[in-house]
């Protein structure tokens, strides 16, 4: 389904009682571009068990793009990445909850034209995330999100 690899950009997270997570944008059977999918491993990466699709039956249209994922190391772990599903670049973030992920929402809906996201949660259990923005005209800005 078009050229190139069909599996790029993992990164991982450590949850709960080393339970490793791993995230990618894959292209399996899909004309429109990677989706991002996701594995866990709950014997220290001897084994890897099932691929789950991240992205939401909205998100299964468009390609997406830079994954970045995040674990509290207790009971939270969440993803962030960018696609176009409103025809225009915005950042998502889907949650964790047993090994379902959540609906997807609009982590920021003002952003203009953002890319390369981060994600981490603090001590204190705040989900945080940031990403470089383009402006038309001016110099890139980094913006920063809370939760």
């Amino acid at each position: 389904w078009g050229s190139g690899s069909s599996a790029v950009r993992s990164t991982l997270a450590n949850g709960k009682n080393d339970r490793l997570a791993v995230i990618w944008l894959d292209k399996r059977s899909s004309r429109t571009g990677y989706k991002v999918y996701s594995a866990f491993s709950h014997d220290g990466v001897i084994t890897w068990g099932d691929n789950y699709l991240v992205s939401d039956e909205w998100g299964d249209i468009v390609p997406a793009w830079t994954p970045a994922i995040a674990s509290d190391g207790k009971r939270r772990t969440a993803v962030i990445w960018m696609d176009e599903r409103e025809e225009e670049n915005a950042l998502w973030l889907s949650e964790l909850s047993g090994l379902s992920w959540s609906q997807n929402r609009n982590l920021y809906p003002d952003a203009s034209e953002p890319h390369s996201p981060v994600i981490a949660y603090s001590p204190d259990g705040r989900l945080h995330a940031a990403w470089i923005e383009s402006q038309e005209g001016q110099a890139a800005v980094i913006r920063y999100w809370e939760r």
